[in-house]
């Protein structure tokens, strides 16, 4: 399967020096995201994003509920933000390296102000880190890293997310066959009931305030399963959030006759296709050397940040999340995402605790890992105080 602009362009899907020197020339330089999937974080927009994630907080979905917070009404969850930038239509102008391959490798997000529903974010990005590395996979390869960062009305901070991919050339990724004897995932009656049985326990803390004090170090975090994972998974993520690459009709032409490299040829049909097919079709995954279809990192991501806000309950905050992508989750795979409290501290106003994440998966592979710092009420010093300033 070949890309339309890989034989009349020989560089494409190559890293070479002109390309890298390009890529640098563009860093540091912040600019709007100017079609953002979600322009505003509406009622509707917040659904279709807990849908994506299976999330069914009433904090984030029940207006006559949340009314009675302390937030007096809906609120966005933290990582309802990849629904502005991740699926935007130009997000990705400028990443450079044309047709080189790009895993999605770590997301570092910053959250200080809440985002009530029915307002307004403004997003802008910029390319702030490009770190060559020797492959993992074969050959030559980069560490690219974008910085977005979301403002309100008042062009107040709302958030700021570190995006970074691992970009390295298709055909070197494909060489290697380093997923070929992984074991796809495959389910008896009772191994579905088992995961059923984890669903039923998942914890919504909701109302119930979670004061810092009574927090311990070495405290586990009741887990959060998420799986087995289908194709219907990636689409409806895709509905949550948005794609730069799906389009229909007129608007997809326009796309690949601007940009060819984001398409390849179906072998069956001979139709252009979105490279965004490896997600959802193990024949166009097989083509990256990859068993099956795999995950998007960012859903990943934001379903371990479902862990975070189902312990921190209604009253709490969280302030950091900052997660990395090992492996690949297939189509198949069922992934538990759990947490151990490893730190208490008081920064400022406002009293934290940090939290180690991991998603573990059916073949006992940790597919992501990262820490979680979140701001909770204090008996002894009051609420959260927002916004909450930058922890590290």
């Amino acid at each position: 399967m070949t890309s339309e602009v890989t034989v009349a362009n020989p560089r494409y899907g190559k890293i070479t020096d002109e390309e890298v020197a390009k890529l640098r020339g563009r860093m540091f330089k912040e600019r709007p995201i100017a079609v953002p999937y979600n322009r505003v974080a509406t009622l509707d927009g917040i659904n279709h994003y807990m849908r994506g994630i299976g999330d069914t907080n009433p904090l984030y979905l029940d207006e006559a509920y949340a009314q009675g917070t302390r937030w007096g009404g809906v609120i966005a969850p933290p990582c309802f933000l990849y629904s502005v930038h991740w699926g935007s239509w130009d997000l990705r102008r400028g990443w450079g390296l044309p047709g080189v391959h790009g895993l999605h490798n770590q997301d570092r997000w910053q959250f200080f102000r809440p985002i009530k529903a029915g307002a307004p974010v403004h997003a802008t990005r910029e390319l702030v880190g490009l770190e060559e590395k020797q492959g993992r996979l074969a050959g030559k390869a980069f560490i690219e890293t974008v910085r977005v960062k979301f403002r309100d009305e008042a062009g107040q901070m709302l958030a700021i997310v570190h995006m970074s991919s691992y970009r390295a050339e298709r055909d070197a990724a494909k060489k290697t066959h380093k997923y070929g004897d992984v074991k796809l995932g495959h389910y008896t009656a009772a191994d579905l009931a088992k995961i059923e049985a984890d669903y039923d326990a998942e914890i919504i803390r909701g109302a119930e305030t979670r004061y810092w004090e009574d927090v311990h170090e070495g405290e586990e975090l009741q887990q959060v399963v998420k799986g087995p994972f289908t194709s219907a998974d990636m689409i409806a993520w895709v509905m949550g959030v948005g794609s730069p690459h799906i389009r229909f009709g007129r608007y997809f032409l326009d796309y690949r006759r601007r940009t060819p490299a984001v398409v390849v040829l179906n072998p069956e049909t001979g139709v252009p296709e979105p490279v965004e097919r490896v997600h959802w079709d193990n024949f166009m995954a097989a083509e990256l050397g990859m068993p099956a279809a795999y995950d998007y990192g960012s859903h990943r991501g934001a379903l371990s940040s479902h862990l975070m806000t189902n312990w921190i309950g209604d009253d709490g905050w969280l302030a950091l999340h900052d997660v990395q992508y090992r492996g690949m989750v297939f189509l198949g795979d069922t992934v538990w995402f759990r947490g151990k409290v490893t730190r208490k501290f008081e920064q400022g106003p406002n009293n934290f605790v940090e939290v180690e994440i991991q998603g573990v998966n059916q073949r006992s592979e940790v597919p992501l890992r990262g820490r979680a710092i979140a701001a909770l009420p204090s008996r002894a010093r009051g609420p959260v105080v927002t916004p909450v300033e930058e922890v590290q």
